[in-house]
């Protein structure tokens, strides 16, 4: 086999990879979030009923990392994803546009409502706060 033989087959073989990709990356999915609970620890969770545009998902999204002080992803489809900050800002909005390498990750309990609250309940309630004077801001105590 020749190297320009060995050049246009992979050539072929990158378009049919991009190919497969965007079909896949084109089937809708059921929109979700990602909390990460503590480094390296992500959890799923639906979205509520009721909140149906993209606009109010990002306001629940928001919100719920504000509440918990988490880094939280909104994810809206296989390309589009909103990461907002543990203090509820909007901080990063990723499009995936081609296929890039896989990242393994273990996944516990993955879009498990109670398992969710208890492991937010444990979370919040080993967490110390103090309020600063005169400021009203948080400070975090380990």
């Amino acid at each position: 086999m020749d190297e320009a033989t060995i050049h246009r087959l992979m050539e072929e073989d990158r378009r049919d990879l991009v190919r497969r990709w965007n079909e896949w990356a084109n089937q809708p999915i059921t929109p979700h979030l990602i909390v990460c609970l503590v480094p390296g620890f992500f959890l799923g969770q639906h979205i509520p009923e009721g909140v149906a545009t993209p606009q109010e998902m990002e306001k629940y999204a928001s919100r719920l990392a504000e509440s918990t002080g988490n880094t939280v992803w909104l994810i809206l489809s296989r390309r589009l994803s909103i990461r907002f900050d543990e203090d509820g800002s909007r901080r990063a909005v990723s499009e995936a546009a081609r296929p890039s390498p896989v990242n393994h990750f273990l996944r516990y309990g993955v879009l498990n409502g109670d398992l969710f609250q208890r492991a937010m309940a444990a979370r919040l309630s080993c967490r110390l706060w103090t309020r600063q004077d005169g400021t009203g801001q948080r400070n975090r105590r380990r």
